[in-house]
């Protein structure tokens, strides 16, 4: 017997209720909040940890392959004016802005916030894409707004890394 695979699917920021998304968030930063500050011993990256990175690296690059298309990685051309003050701060910067984007899959988000930032008074912004996927590299690499002058990416599971900073103090 043959199965037809189901159509593609689309995805939209309008898809949910971001409220209740907030909700959720919120609950999460709590628990993480508690999980840090009872874990004085370990470093949070230990305790936080409960996927294994392999497995999480190749669930990351099923997900962006089955997902290639451009219809599903849409810009998210809203960011720069859902958050006005901070693209102010960033224009006024005496130097052109440099980003870091952690979990930046194909650059949905990063390109429009790029984009935004162009005619900065001392040249243009750039960028450091950090993703655990490959694919999501190379879809980012495969963008028509990719320009290797201004974005530099990094293959990296921040999971494995040892924390940038000291664990907080109790």
């Amino acid at each position: 017997m043959t199965t037809t695979p189901p159509p593609p699917v689309q995805y939209h920021d309008s898809d949910f209720d971001f409220s209740k998304l907030v909700a959720e968030g919120k609950r999460f930063e709590a628990a993480l909040m508690e999980a840090i500050s009872s874990s004085s011993s370990s470093p949070p990256h230990s305790t936080l940890s409960t996927v294994d990175s392999s497995n999480s690296t190749l669930a990351w690059n099923a997900f962006h392959t089955r997902h290639s298309s451009a219809t599903f990685f849409k810009p998210k051309r809203y960011i720069p004016s859902s958050f006005p003050s901070t693209m102010k701060v960033l224009r006024g910067l005496p130097r052109p802005p440099r980003i870091l984007e952690v979990g930046c899959g194909a650059g949905a988000a990063l390109f429009p916030i790029m984009a935004a930032l162009e005619g900065h008074k001392e040249g243009k912004a750039t960028a450091l894409a950090i993703d655990v996927s490959d694919k999501a590299l190379s879809l980012l690499r495969s963008s028509p707004s990719f320009d290797p002058k201004t974005v530099s990416f990094l293959p990296l599971d921040l999971s494995l890394t040892p924390p940038l900073l000291p664990p907080p103090r109790p």
